[in-house]
């Protein structure tokens, strides 16, 4: 049996919402001790913030996450590659370009002495 630990970590978050929500409910009750309930408030919000932060550490190091990461990085570096290939292109197109124009005038200049 695997225990899914994002499944756990994301009721633990919504339970200590629920919480969370059922004390600012009390906030509004006559004689609350609104200082108590704040505090309390406050560290189940911490509780909170650190099970969402150990959710998102565990999913990024799962093995099926890092291949992913890994297999984005690699297109990455392919894709940058490409672009490189691309710009050097661009860059022979554009000398081709100026020789094209450079012979075009010297054929127009050498017609003239045909003539």
């Amino acid at each position: 049996m695997t225990v899914d630990f994002n499944a756990i970590a994301n009721q633990g978050v919504n339970d200590l919402q629920t919480a969370i929500g059922n004390l600012n409910k009390l906030k509004r009750q006559p004689g609350a001790d609104i200082p108590r309930l704040i505090a309390k408030i406050e560290a189940l919000q911490a509780q909170q913030t650190n099970l969402r932060t150990m959710a998102l550490v565990s999913a990024e190091e799962s093995p099926e996450n890092q291949a992913a990461i890994a297999a984005i990085n690699a297109v990455a570096t392919d894709l940058k590659s490409e672009a490189e290939n691309i710009t050097s292109v661009a860059a022979a197109f554009n000398t081709a370009d100026k020789v094209m124009g450079y012979a075009v005038d010297l054929a127009t200049s050498l017609a003239t002495f045909a003539v």
